[in-house]
């Protein structure tokens, strides 16, 4: 009776690193398996956010003057501002705040705010 071994190659190389991190080098392109550090989706960019089931991106809408001069909401103009975990848009709570390095103001309607946002103390109607 004879035993065959069979030996098969994979093309893709897995590699370790001094974090206990593995990498996975398909040719293409290199990806992250089993970190040791935290995955926050806050530190990806807008771009990247939706490449990952973890993460969503959040819409804001900026408060502007009105041609009467007053501060309302332009909801035509939302913009994404950040990549949050998901689920955290699961509690639709509308909320103002603006970014640390600006007092403009934004709202997001979905319950979620970007990391170090300060929460706003107006809530002026929609723009007409």
């Amino acid at each position: 009776m004879s035993i065959i071994v069979l030996l098969m190659f994979a093309c893709n190389e897995t590699k370790t690193d001094d974090t206990n991190s593995e990498t996975v080098d398909t040719g293409e392109e290199v990806t992250e398996v089993g970190s040791t550090d935290e995955f926050i989706c806050s530190q990806l960019s807008l771009d990247e956010c939706p490449n990952y089931a973890e993460c969503e991106v959040i819409v804001g809408s900026p408060i502007v003057s009105s041609t009467e001069g007053e501060e309302c909401i332009e909801s035509s103009q939302q913009e994404p501002k950040a990549c949050v975990e998901s689920g955290c848009s699961a509690d639709p709570t509308v909320t103002v705040a603006h970014p640390p390095d600006s007092e403009q103001c934004w709202v997001f309607a979905s319950g979620c705010l970007p990391d170090g946002w300060v929460v706003c103390s107006v809530f002026p109607p929609e723009c007409e």
